[in-house]
């Protein structure tokens, strides 16, 4: 808490206009009770949002029926620890339950379509979330599908993942993912109502695209626009950006370094041999790792909620298992 302390002192009146200093317990079975609520506690006496991974997996999500007799979100609940300025991120494995209380204390949701498809953890029920209200952000969690960190793909991604099947089935439509993308995300990071919309009044944030590159070779046009966008868009059609007024990106390139020698410094560090610690931590990884495996299958994990078919599919490959 002394670090978060620290870090608020300098930065909240030093850049408050693009820092959000935030307070982020990594997840429930890593922090006790005490923790969470000396967290919590402190995000209400100074303001900061608190960032919260939860239930990406079947695992945690009976980690908490096995050691609280709640679900994850039911036990933040019961500690008093859910409010507006909650971002839970992932929500794979929450239940109908969960998703009311989500509603009913204005919670927000981060959903990371690409990293719970690469790490085989689940697709989120967001539009179950979006039918009770609940504002749904999109992140990557440092794993989006073709590591390229193309957020229009992502967007493409989370617009197919929830087109169930049937012709009446709730799906969010583009202007719900681009939402998503923006105003949402502007209310998980503590700038609502200052960015992630285009209004006099709130930051000159403004991202202007190619058009040319996006509509080749043809596009209808009776399409409308958000959809034309969220379904042709790249990042290679970039050309512009400005935050809150600041030109960052000029002609595609950005304007504040240079990003072809920081990615040839990065490339160069990373090749670079292991070092003899780095070394050991892999070795003993490659020991632990069949005993890992082994305790998870003799321990298989019976009666969570699944939101999604796909979800299911963890039950039945577990079943085949035991």
């Amino acid at each position: 808490m002394a670090f978060f302390e620290a870090a608020l002192s300098r930065w909240q009146d030093r850049d408050a206009d693009r820092v959000s200093v935030q307070l982020a317990p990594a997840n429930l079975h890593w922090c006790s009770d005490h923790a969470l609520t000396t967290i919590f506690d402190t995000a209400k006496r100074t303001g900061a949002k608190v960032h919260m991974h939860l239930v990406e997996t079947e695992r945690q999500a009976a980690f908490a029926r096995k050691h609280t007799g709640r679900t994850a979100i039911g036990h933040l609940h019961h500690l008093g620890c859910l409010g507006p300025d909650v971002t839970l991120g992932h929500g794979i494995w929450t239940t109908p339950d969960d998703l009311d209380l989500l509603a009913e204390h204005r919670c927000q949701v981060c959903h990371n379509a690409s990293s719970g498809l690469r790490l085989a953890s689940g697709i989120a029920p967001v539009t179950e979330m979006q039918a009770r209200g609940i504002p749904v952000a999109l992140g990557i969690d440092q794993s989006n599908i073709d590591d390229d960190r193309d957020m229009w793909t992502e967007m493409r991604l989370v617009w197919s993942l929830h087109r169930q099947a049937g012709m009446f089935n709730p799906r969010p439509s583009p202007a719900q993912v681009l939402q998503m993308a923006t105003e949402h995300g502007a209310a998980s990071t503590g700038f609502s109502g200052r960015i992630g919309r285009l209004d006099p009044g709130l930051a000159a944030d403004v991202v202007l695209m190619d058009w040319t590159e996006i509509a080749r070779p043809f596009v209808e046009p009776r399409t409308p626009l958000v959809d034309a966008l969220l379904l042709r868009s790249r990042k290679g059609a970039v050309r512009t950006v400005f935050v809150s007024g600041e030109k960052l990106v000029d002609g595609g390139r950005v304007t504040r370094i240079d990003r072809d020698a920081v990615m040839a410094e990065i490339a160069d560090r990373l090749s670079q041999p292991a070092t003899p610690a780095e070394q050991r931590a892999q070795e003993m990884v490659d020991r632990l790792m069949p005993h890992l495996e082994a305790w998870f299958r003799a321990h298989p994990d019976q009666g969570a909620f699944a939101p999604y078919r796909y979800n299911l599919m963890a039950e039945a490959a577990r079943g085949g298992e035991g």
